[in-house]
């Protein structure tokens, strides 16, 4: 973890230190990564997104990747550590820009993020 520079993100509350961490991440211009699901699904169905993590985007104004993930499910069950072989597949969305006058909120930011990853889902990982 610390190779890639990963901290984690306490779900139970408001994580301050990892807040502050990921406001540093972005205020050196460098890339950071969040799963706004929080969790990995069991179902493969997308989850309902943590609206709290695009606020970061927002007050950053910094573009938002979405990014899906096929097949990761299969090669590894949630609850258990064991690797089955298979292929995971990454769909890079294109970057969503977040201007100031867009006037969004984190609510529809997370919309837009959920809405594209669901049909990339739909299209290319059927």
């Amino acid at each position: 973890l610390l190779y890639v520079g990963a901290f984690p993100v306490h779900r139970e509350s408001a994580d301050r230190e990892a807040l502050q961490r990921a406001e540093e991440v972005l205020a050196r211009g460098q890339v950071l990564v969040l799963f706004p699901e929080g969790t990995r699904s069991v179902t493969g169905k997308v989850g309902e997104f943590k609206r709290a993590s695009f606020v970061l985007a927002l007050e950053a104004g910094v573009p938002v990747v979405p990014v899906t993930i096929c097949g990761s499910r299969d090669v590894q069950p949630k609850f258990t550590l064991k690797i089955i072989p298979g292929t995971v597949k990454l769909i890079i969305g294109e970057p969503l820009r977040i201007a100031p006058d867009m006037d969004l909120d984190k609510s529809q930011l997370s919309g837009m993020v959920k809405e594209i990853i669901v049909k990339q889902l739909e299209q290319s990982c059927a």
